[in-house]
């Protein structure tokens, strides 16, 4: 698969610093997107070509969905000579990870507060019953 070079440095330098969780997110939401990040984190970076050899799809329709992985610093471009190379970029996949954890912290903290909340009512009824 082949992708002019033009397209690929338009690609390149659309690489964001700091993304935003929902842009992570909204970039991961489709199965396509999904499997070229899959397949980077797993074997490592690799040719668009090399990336997309196996998914069903024109090179035009292989290169938007890179485009929109770059756009949300998920992936970066690098021109090696005639040859770019595309990679996963860990911060912005990681940002997203300290969001969801956060998220998840914040949720059981609720929860266990509901639980603690639900226990020590049940507890003061009982010890108004026995009274």
């Amino acid at each position: 698969m082949v992708v002019r070079e033009a397209q690929m440095s338009d690609l390149a330098t659309s690489v964001l610093t700091k993304t935003a969780p929902h842009e992570v997110l909204a970039a991961l939401g489709e199965p396509t997107r999904m499997e070229m990040v899959w397949r980077l984190a797993t074997r490592g970076p690799m040719s668009l070509g090399r990336l997309t050899s196996r998914l069903p799809m024109s090179r035009q329709g292989a290169t938007k969905h890179v485009k929109v992985l770059l756009e949300a610093g998920i992936l970066k471009a690098t021109t090696k000579g005639r040859r770019t190379e595309i990679e996963l970029q860990t911060q912005s996949l990681g940002e997203m990870t300290d969001w969801l954890g956060g998220l998840a912290t914040e949720w059981n903290r609720r929860r266990l507060g509901a639980s603690l909340l639900e226990v020590s009512g049940a507890n003061g009824r009982r010890r108004s019953r026995l009274s």
